[in-house]
C-alpha cells in the first residue's frame, strides 16, 4: 500500500543485498528463481519469502528505511562437509595404523 525507492548495496550470486526506503508497506522483489537454500534477513532479522511474479522471492518491507538481505546457502552444506572431514580423519587414523604394524 506504499511506495518505495530500492538501491542495491551488494549483489553476489550467493547474497544480495538493498537498501528500502518505504513511504508503506511494500513488498521488495528479488528476481531469482525461489529454490531450497534461499533465507531472506530485514535489519539483520530473518523473515519469511514471499513467492512474488510466478517464483521470484519477496520481502515485505514496513514503512522506513530498511536493510533487505536475500542469502543462499546450499541445503545440507554442514553435514556434507562434517561427513567429509569425519572420513578424512578416518582414513588418516587408518592410513597411521597400517604404519604401525608394518613396522612391528
Amino acid at each position: 500500500s506504499g511506495e518505495g525507492e530500492l538501491e542495491i548495496v551488494e549483489k553476489r550470486p550467493w547474497r544480495v543485498r538493498v537498501q528500502v526506503q518505504a513511504s508503506g508497506p511494500v513488498l521488495a522483489v528479488f528476481h531469482a528463481p525461489r529454490a531450497p537454500g534461499w533465507q531472506a534477513f530485514l535489519d539483520g532479522h530473518p523473515v519469511p519469502l514471499v513467492t512474488a511474479n510466478l517464483g521470484a522471492m519477496g520481502v515485505v518491507v514496513p514503512q522506513g528505511t530498511h536493510e533487505v538481505m536475500w542469502r543462499y546457502g546450499p541445503p545440507g552444506l554442514g553435514v556434507g562437509l562434517a561427513l567429509g572431514f569425519l572420513g578424512f580423519a578416518a582414513a588418516g587414523v587408518y592410513a597411521l595404523r597400517g604404519r604401525r604394524h608394518a613396522v612391528c
